[in-house]
């Protein structure tokens, strides 16, 4: 919710934008608790932003509404539980990720945030039963406050390795660096060139991949059985005819 909150503050050029989502207090547990979309006007453009309940973990017991979140359209406002039974055949999947990490929460438990990554990568991979690899960058937050509690006497190198580190797991080079603008908030040279090149390879790689792929066969086989089907009402028809 607060990267959302930061990009469509970026998007409008104003950082006196009110919330457009409830983002947690920080320092606290994720909240968002259903699918939320955030649509943000850009030129003669726009983003849809769907703000995701927060998978802790993915575990057996919850991949398959993970697989479900990137291989079909879910509803707005639809709880993390409910995402396989309500992922909707008529409705495309996402056309990209961007894939959020805590550069405060890989600093202090930096084995486990870097196993969560491969897991989830490996799902990108592997989408919709491994028929589609799905596109997403990594957003790494709280760039500000990372930077201000290095010990070291080169805070810059060690963001670096800390980039490094998080493109090697997260299995792609596009890992971006960012602090969320708050309402209000002094605009950053640097967080504006993350911010602007994280949105260009999301279109990019959104245009250059069809995560719509598989769902679309799946329309055409659902089509070609109904024609079937209807074919065999007409042929009984006709003969009960004569």
């Amino acid at each position: 919710s607060s990267l959302a909150n930061g990009i469509a503050r970026w998007l409008h050029q104003d950082t006196g934008l009110d919330d457009q989502m409830a983002p947690a207090p920080a320092g606290h547990a994720a909240k968002t608790a259903e699918t939320k979309c955030l649509e943000v006007p850009f030129g003669q453009f726009g983003f849809a932003f769907i703000d995701t309940p927060h998978f802790a973990s993915v575990s057996d017991d919850n991949e398959q509404h993970f697989q479900a979140l990137l291989s079909r359209g879910i509803p707005d406002g639809t709880r993390r539980a409910d995402f396989s039974g309500s992922a909707n055949l008529l409705k495309d999947p996402p056309q990209a990720a961007i894939l959020v990490v805590d550069l405060m929460q890989w600093r202090d438990q930096r084995k486990e945030v870097e196993r969560y990554l491969r897991k989830v990568a490996d799902h990108f991979h592997s989408a919709a039963a491994g028929k589609v690899s799905f596109p997403y960058v990594v957003a790494a937050t709280h760039r500000d406050a990372f930077l201000s509690e290095c010990q070291g006497e080169r805070p810059m190198r060690e963001l670096e390795q800390a980039v490094s580190s998080l493109r090697e797991c997260a299995l792609t080079e596009h890992v971006y660096t960012i602090t969320s603008y708050k309402k209000k908030a002094a605009w950053s040279l640097e967080v504006n060139d993350q911010i602007s090149e994280l949105l260009c390879a999301l279109v990019t790689f959104a245009k250059n991949q069809d995560t719509a792929l598989q769902v679309n066969r799946e329309r055409l086989w659902c089509i070609g059985g109904l024609g079937a089907a209807l074919a065999v009402v007409v042929a009984l028809v006709a003969v009960s005819g004569k």
